[in-house]
């Protein structure tokens, strides 16, 4: 098994923004790619095996009894469906917390509320953040072709994001509260909005109400910086995805103009260099942070199992 190099990595990042920087050239010359997506893979590329298991995953997929969104945190035998008993994730509410998020986020959803939980340690910027799943669906189910229209709703406790306090002049939209700005973002980005895209004012705290999709697949870094051979082949691979699949997501902010795109075209190839080592510079202040941390960390366990006398 061999793992990615920094000089890997470095080429990913050129592959990124080459990618970014071709695909908005590309828009320039047709406007209408905008409204595309990258919804195949060569047979050996990285991401073709993770696009056959969303495929599989999808509501018509084999996999969907088994490997869905909704199969992973419901028992799909219970009538009506219910969470799974899962205290890792999922912590009931107490009977009068849960008729009054009930009655707060039902006009959000389009069939009956038939279970409601709070997820635990999900998130990274939202970690400590309020969230509610939704199983949303018919009250009666009569075969597993009825399952497919149940699905999660995620109702969760919006932030301001991090670089708003330092740039909190970057842009008046940026006043939104955090919950409409990111519906707002992802109703523009997305080229077909999600089944529930909308925010909430609850309890004195904005929330994003959404669908998580049937056919979610996780990529965790050593699916593409590991590999047998050339890891860092397969990591490029992904980079120049995902550069592709950024500017598409970008391009839709703005259907008015070309103006976005013609200023990637012309200024991103002169900033590359400095936006890698921008990049090198951030990876590297992110392993002085976490080893800071793991030592914080072990002075304070350190510190609690001295005794008292």
């Amino acid at each position: 098994m061999q793992v990615v190099t920094v000089k890997d990595a470095v080429a990913a990042v050129r592959c990124f923004l080459a990618a970014y920087t071709a695909q908005c050239q590309a828009i320039v010359e047709e406007p209408e790619l905008r409204y595309s997506v990258l919804d195949d893979f060569p047979k050996n590329h990285v991401l073709k095996p993770v696009l056959k298991k969303a495929i599989k995953r999808s509501a018509k997929g084999e996999d969907f009894l088994r490997k869905s969104t909704l199969a992973k945190v419901a028992d799909l035998s219970a009538r009506p469906l219910k969470f799974k008993d899962d205290p890792a994730k999922f912590t009931c509410l107490a009977e009068e917390l849960y008729k009054e998020v009930e009655c707060s986020f039902r006009p959000y959803v389009s069939d009956e509320i038939l279970d409601i939980v709070t997820r635990q340690g999900a998130g990274t910027g939202s970690l400590n953040m309020q969230r509610y799943y939704l199983l949303v669906g018919p009250k009666d189910i009569y075969s597993e072709e009825d399952l497919t229209l149940c699905h999660l709703i995620e109702a969760k406790q919006q932030r301001d994001a991090a670089p708003l306090y330092f740039f909190p002049d970057l842009s008046p939209g940026n006043r939104l509260n955090a919950a409409h700005l990111t519906v707002d973002c992802q109703r523009l980005m997305q080229r077909r909005p999600d089944l529930v895209l909308d925010e909430h004012y609850w309890n004195g705290a904005h929330y994003l109400v959404r669908s998580l999709h049937h056919a979610n697949v996780d990529v965790d870094p050593e699916d593409v910086c590991f590999a047998e051979k050339a890891p860092g082949e397969e990591l490029a691979e992904y980079a120049e995805a995902c550069g592709r699949t950024l500017a598409l997501a970008h391009s839709r902010g703005d259907r008015r103009s070309l103006r976005f795109e013609q200023a990637v075209v012309q200024h991103l190839p002169q900033a590359m260099e400095e936006l890698i080592q921008s990049c090198l510079d951030y990876a590297e202040q992110q392993k002085t942070d976490c080893a800071l941390l793991a030592e914080l960390l072990n002075t304070l366990e350190n510190t609690q199992k001295k005794p008292l006398y």
